[in-house]
């Protein structure tokens, strides 16, 4: 890990990792790596050190969760939290929910307590009851890595402590959070600030708290909708987060905040956040119902035409001082259209530009259906026969008329 030092964050906004002008000279982050995305269209927003190695500390129960979640189906099934799923917890200072030994304990109580609280206990229980035992279940964790090409990410345990071999990425980490936000009871656990377990054979009532949002006033915990924290001495402070805020959706992973009583993990979402949304705004650069350019289309009688559309909307991030009339097009429309034509036939491309910068390419298609005119099939190949013959035809002509010309004269000797 890189020795920590304060950073001005610049925020450069990115599609195709192509440099947009933002500024953001007046925040700060504290974290040493971090990736901040639209959750809508997948803009990268801010990235410092996405792709370098990291320690993903507790952030390693969303994976956790997921195969848990994927493989076990009755929630109400009782497990007993006995010798083995304690082993070395205690002594490696394992952050728990707070079951005791050999407490009886339904899954649900145990999936909102492997991440709300980010217990230990919960999570050895689990993985126990879905593979067998925690080996078997890291074995799980690693083909689901590989299913979402996780290509840089190595687990080793299934909660998080500490071990040189269990590295990922910040971009491994969007990949894993942004499967695991599709699946609805994940995206429950993962939005939930607190839970009460009722099921638990000695703690009959047992209150737990997201490691989040307790930490939060109400005003800043309104930014955040569910995340994940983790900690460890050599992955620092962490956190993955999902924030949403008058129809806009951001992603937020950091990694390798100081160590301190100040939750410098859970500051660098807030000021990020707060400053995205105060300071930026999305432009629709192309919608589905716009009319770019109306075309001829050959082969038709009589001459038809169509409006071609974009195929896809581009909707991007920019600070508030861009506007519309600050984005170049340029249109390239395929050459000889012919028909027939069928609705969403690509037709041209649309590319958009800022300050010289290419920001996206879209396809240009047609809502039409249009009919082919084979009399005009027909003369426009008559057309090419008469200029692609024309010269033999005249120099036939001339000699067939020269032959008669020299046949009649020679009848009238």
């Amino acid at each position: 890990m890189v020795k920590h030092m304060k950073k001005t964050l610049i925020c450069i906004f990115l599609m195709f990792f192509m440099i947009l002008p933002v500024h953001a000279e007046d925040i700060e982050l504290e974290s040493d790596y971090y990736l901040l995305i639209d959750a809508d269209n997948q803009q990268i927003l801010m990235q410092q050190g996405a792709d370098e190695l990291i320690y993903p500390a507790s952030m390693t129960k969303m994976m956790t969760l997921i195969i848990a979640l994927e493989n076990v189906d009755d929630h109400d099934e009782m497990l007993t939290l006995d010798n083995e799923v304690f082993k070395g917890l205690y002594e490696a200072n394992a952050s728990m929910a707070g079951f005791s030994l050999n407490e009886q304990v339904s899954i649900k109580d145990c999936l909102y307590g492997l991440f709300l609280p980010s217990g230990a206990e919960c999570t050895r229980a689990l993985a126990i009851k879905t593979a067998g035992s925690e080996e078997a279940f890291v074995h799980l964790m690693n083909e689901k890595a590989l299913q979402l090409n996780m290509k840089d990410t190595h687990f080793v345990n299934t909660t998080g402590l500490h071990d040189k071999d269990h590295v990922t990425t910040l971009n491994d980490l969007l990949k894993l959070m942004q499967y695991c936000l599709n699946n609805e009871d994940f995206y429950e656990i993962f939005t939930t600030k607190e839970y009460t377990a009722t099921s638990g054979t000695k703690h009959k009532e047992l209150k737990m708290n997201s490691t989040l949002f307790k930490r939060l006033n109400k005003e800043d915990a309104q930014l955040i909708l569910g995340g994940k924290t983790g900690y460890t001495n050599p992955a620092g402070l962490c956190l993955a987060s999902l924030s949403s805020k008058d129809g806009r959706n951001l992603i937020l992973i950091t990694a390798h905040a100081p160590i301190s009583t100040t939750p410098y993990h859970l500051l660098d979402a807030i000021n990020t956040y707060r400053y995205i949304y105060e300071n930026t705004h999305k432009i629709n650069l192309c919608e589905l119902d716009d009319e770019i350019t109306e075309v001829s289309v050959q082969f038709t009688r009589p001459q038809a035409t169509t409006i071609l559309y974009p195929e896809s909307t581009t909707q991007l991030t920019f600070n508030k001082s861009v506007t519309q009339d600050d984005f170049t097009v340029k249109i390239a429309v395929n050459e000889n259209i012919t028909a027939p034509l069928n609705p969403n036939d690509v037709l041209g491309q649309m590319s958009i530009y800022y300050d010289g910068v290419l920001l996206d390419t879209v396809n240009l298609i047609t809502h039409d259906t249009i009919e082919l005119s084979k009399l005009s099939v027909f003369l426009h190949e008559a057309e090419i026969f008469i200029q692609t013959y024309w010269k033999t035809g005249l120099v036939t002509g001339i000699v067939l008329i020269s032959l008669l010309m020299i046949r009649k004269k020679m009848s009238g000797k």
